[in-house]
């Protein structure tokens, strides 16, 4: 029931946020799930939409909506514990992540 609660207070949270327009994106701002992005990934569509949405709700509290080309997974995995994130949501906003990462080279 909590991680429902939490899932829906998360697309509550995502769906009120202010998104960038295609035209607006740079290098480093974090675009919508695609399924570019989670092919990049070798993840599935729903996996890197759910760390997406994690991203908009977590990361955001920290510093700008920016994804750095080159963070190593251990950095980001010492951001998520910072955030408190579950293990399950860090492997979601991981997949995420690294498919943004892959797409840009």
């Amino acid at each position: 029931m909590k991680k429902l609660i939490s899932s829906l207070t998360a697309i509550c949270l995502v769906s009120s946020c202010a998104y960038l327009t295609h035209s607006e994106e740079n290098a480093y701002s974090a675009p919508e799930p695609t399924l570019r992005i989670a092919s990049a990934a070798d993840s599935d569509l729903a996996t890197v939409t759910r760390g997406y949405m994690i991203y908009q709700t977590q990361c955001g509290q920290c510093h700008e909506y920016k994804i750095a080309d080159d963070m190593s997974k251990a950095k980001w995995h010492q951001m998520n514990w910072n955030a408190g994130l579950e293990k399950a949501d860090e492997k979601d906003l991981l997949a995420y992540l690294v498919g943004v990462q892959r797409i840009r080279e």
